[in-house]
C-alpha cells in the first residue's frame, strides 16, 4: 500500500496572528509525501522516516496520520518527503509537509480524503510541534486545495474561497534567514488587532491586493523588516502589490507577465533568491463555504 501526497506552498494576504483570521493562496512550489505501509505479520508494526526529512514536525504528521487511519491494526509505515520550499522563510513549510504527510497516509489507507477536515488535523499538528500558534488553517487549506482561502483559524471556519486573476504572477524574494516560530511572537501581533481588522475587511471583499499591502505594512512594523522602499520600487517598476508573506522574512510581488523581468531585477539578487511563480488554481470550483 502507497500513498501520495502532493500539496504546494503558499504565499500570505493576512497573517492570521493580529486577529485570528488568515488569508492565503497557493502558488507553484510543490511539496510530495509518501507513505508505504505494510501488513507486520504478527511483528509489532514500527514507523520509519527518510533520514533527509526526519523532524518534530514529520513525526508528528505520521503519528496523526496512523492515528486516524491505522490505529492498533499492524500495520509499518515508511515515510519520505520531497519539498521545494525552503523552511522557516513564510511559504507555508510546515502546513503543506505536514498536509501532504496525512493526504498520504489516507492514500495508502484507502480512505476517502476530505481535504478541509486534513487541513484541520494539519493545524492541530503544527500547534502540537509549536511552529505555529493559531494552526495556520488558512496555510494548510490554500496548501491543499490551491485557489485563495480566508478562514477564522481560531474556529476552524472557512470564510470565503476564491480564485485569482488568471493573469497575475508572484515573484519571490526569498532571504537566507529564517523567522522564530509564530508562538514566540504572538503577543507582539496581538497588539496589533485593530491594524490587522483592515487587512482582514479587505480580504473578506476579495481585494487581495489592498489585503496584501495593509498587512505587510503591520507584519513589517512587529518584525522590523525594512522594506518600504524595496516596495516603493517594486510599486513604480510595474507590480500590481507587494507585501511579507507569513512572518518573512519573504516578499512576494504580484505582476503581470509584461512586468516579470523588471520586477526580477528590482530585488536584490546578492541578498536572496528570486523565484517567479504562478498561482495555483483551486482544484474544485470555489463555493460558499
Amino acid at each position: 500500500m502507497i500513498g501520495i501526497g502532493s500539496t504546494w506552498g503558499a504565499i500570505t494576504f493576512v497573517n492570521a496572528l493580529a486577529t485570528g483570521v488568515g488569508s492565503a493562496a497557493a502558488i507553484d512550489l510543490p511539496v510530495r509525501a509518501e507513505v508505504e505501509g505494510w501488513t507486520s505479520q504478527g511483528r509489532r508494526a514500527t514507523d520509519s522516516i527518510e533520514p533527509a526529512c526526519d523532524s518534530d514536525l514529520t513525526r508528528a504528521a505520521l503519528a496523526a496520520a496512523r492515528g486516524l487511519w491505522f490505529p492498533g491494526d499492524g500495520t509499518s509505515l515508511r515515510l519520505s518527503v520531497r519539498s521545494t520550499l525552503p523552511p522557516g522563510r513564510g511559504l507555508k513549510s510546515s502546513s503543506a509537509v505536514a498536509a501532504a504527510i496525512l493526504l498520504a497516509g489516507a492514500g495508502a489507507a484507502g480512505a476517502p480524503v476530505d481535504r478541509e477536515a486534513i487541513a484541520r488535523t494539519t493545524a492541530e499538528v503544527n500547534r502540537r510541534v509549536g511552529l505555529s500558534e493559531t494552526g495556520a488553517f488558512d496555510d494548510a487549506l490554500a496548501s491543499l486545495e490551491g485557489g485563495v482561502v480566508v478562514t477564522n483559524n481560531r474556529r476552524q471556519l472557512v470564510l470565503r474561497r476564491d480564485v485569482l486573476p488568471r493573469d497575475w504572477k508572484v515573484v519571490l524574494w526569498i532571504p537566507p534567514t529564517s523567522h522564530a516560530p509564530s508562538p514566540s511572537l504572538a503577543h507582539r501581533f496581538a497588539e496589533e488587532r485593530e491594524r490587522g481588522q483592515a487587512a482582514v475587511a479587505a480580504a473578506e471583499l476579495g481585494r487581495w491586493l489592498d489585503a496584501l499591502e495593509a498587512n505587510s505594512a503591520l507584519v513589517e512594523r512587529v518584525m522590523g523588516y525594512d522594506y518600504g522602499l524595496l516596495r516603493g520600487d517594486l510599486r513604480r517598476r510595474g507590480a500590481l502589490g507587494s507585501g511579507v508573506s507569513g512572518m518573512g522574512p519573504s516578499l512576494a510581488a504580484i505582476v503581470r507577465e509584461e512586468h516579470l523581468a523588471e520586477i526580477r531585477a528590482t530585488f536584490p539578487s546578492t541578498l536572496g533568491d528570486i523565484v517567479p511563480v504562478g498561482f495555483v488554481a483551486p482544484a474544485r470550483p470555489p463555493s460558499a463555504p
